[in-house]
């Protein structure tokens, strides 16, 4: 990003994400950036309050077992007896971390007919008309599509683009995709583009075009929904096939008898 981190979609796992596709060069992404800034300044703050919330309760913790009353600490305590069979220890994902980045595609390294154009009018990557029937031209034609989309979505050189973030105060990060695989991998085709990830890092939902704070606040919220539902999903499949497991072994144990 702008301050030399580096970022992969692990160093996330467990949190709500929240990415942003824009450009310099798109009128459309660049007013909605200060927005983007309101909303990850107050992520910023929320995830600060939870660490300072986190750490009190540790050091009260630490202060109790701590004691010198020479009766037991809450450390060595006996852990609780299990819940009912199937019942859920994993917490919502409505307290997971919420991470937000945003990606842009500099031109520096990308071949000088895909870095010539720049976002097209509209801020959408018009695609190529099919090509004949034939694995080759397919090949190419696909080759070409992709070349004219990365022209459509390209940037300015990193210079400019560092340049622009700093001069105008975002802090938010900025990844660079240098050579518009992170785009393509997504699937963008029109900026700002905006995905919300689970906590499983899959993608929860899409949303083209500027967004308010209040905005991505609301895609925050489906990014939990989602999570949830995704896990509830898996502990459902997994208390089945435990039934499952059960009744076979019941059923052998019978046949045995």
């Amino acid at each position: 990003d702008q301050n030399g981190m580096t970022h992969t979609l692990s160093d996330y796992q467990g949190d709500i994400v929240v990415i942003m596709f824009w450009s310099t060069r798109s009128q459309a992404a660049t007013s909605g950036l200060r927005d983007f800034q309101t909303f990850y300044n107050e992520v910023l703050r929320q995830e600060q309050e939870k660490l300072a919330q986190q750490a009190a309760s540790a050091a009260s913790a630490s202060a109790t077992s701590a004691s010198a009353d020479g009766q037991p600490s809450a450390a060595a305590a006996p852990s609780e007896a299990p819940g009912p069979a199937g019942a859920s220890s994993t917490p919502s994902a409505s307290t997971a971390s919420v991470a937000v980045l945003s990606v842009v595609l500099p031109n520096d390294e990308l071949p000088e007919s895909d870095a010539a154009a720049g976002p097209a009018a509209g801020s959408s990557a018009a695609a190529a008309p099919p090509a004949a029937d034939t694995a080759s031209t397919a090949q190419t034609t696909a080759e070409q599509r992709r070349s004219q989309l990365i022209a459509a979505l390209s940037d300015t050189s990193l210079e400019q683009v560092e340049a622009y973030i700093s001069e105008n105060g975002y802090t938010f990060p900025v990844l660079m995709d240098m050579t518009g695989g992170v785009f393509m991998d997504y699937g963008v085709t029109e900026l700002p583009t905006t995905y919300v990830l689970t906590t499983d890092g899959k993608i929860a939902g899409k949303v083209s075009g500027v967004l308010t704070a209040n905005q991505l606040r609301h895609i925050v919220q489906e990014g939990v929904t989602v999570s949830d539902q995704i896990v509830a999903e898996e502990q459902r499949a997994a208390a089945a096939a435990s039934s499952a497991s059960t009744a076979a072994a019941s059923a052998n144990a019978a046949q045995q008898a």
